[in-house]
């Protein structure tokens, strides 16, 4: 091959981008032993979006995909996760909001094409 790929110089804009990406999910991995040992809850799902929870004793993680073209809004019970009202989630991955429960359930918004984690956190 002329180019490779395993160096950045090598990598086209794309391939660049995946590989950041790439990084940053294995990291969230090996940082959270919820998503490495947890167990997993279904949230909520539809045709183009997917919510799951991985917790532990430790921390619950909330993981949030949407593969359509435009953002998607997810609702799910709080209790579903062990959060009560006023628990937040903290941007781990590709968020940037802090959704807090409200009314016994929490919103979130998922960017067009992608996916997001937050960790439930009672501050």
């Amino acid at each position: 091959d002329r180019r490779s790929a395993f160096e950045k110089a090598g990598r086209t804009a794309t391939e660049q981008r995946m590989f950041e990406w790439t990084r940053e999910v294995l990291k969230l991995r090996r940082e959270h032993s919820a998503i490495r040992r947890g167990a997993q809850i279904d949230l909520a799902f539809d045709q183009d979006s997917y919510a799951y929870a991985r917790l532990d004793s430790d921390e619950t993680i909330i993981i949030a995909i949407n593969r359509a073209a435009t953002p998607k809004e997810i609702t799910f019970p709080a209790n579903f996760v062990d959060a009560r009202e006023g628990s937040r989630l903290e941007p781990l991955l590709a968020a940037k909001d802090r959704p807090a429960a409200a009314a016994g359930s929490f919103k979130l918004t998922v960017p067009a094409r992608t996916a997001v984690a937050y960790k439930v956190s009672d501050k």
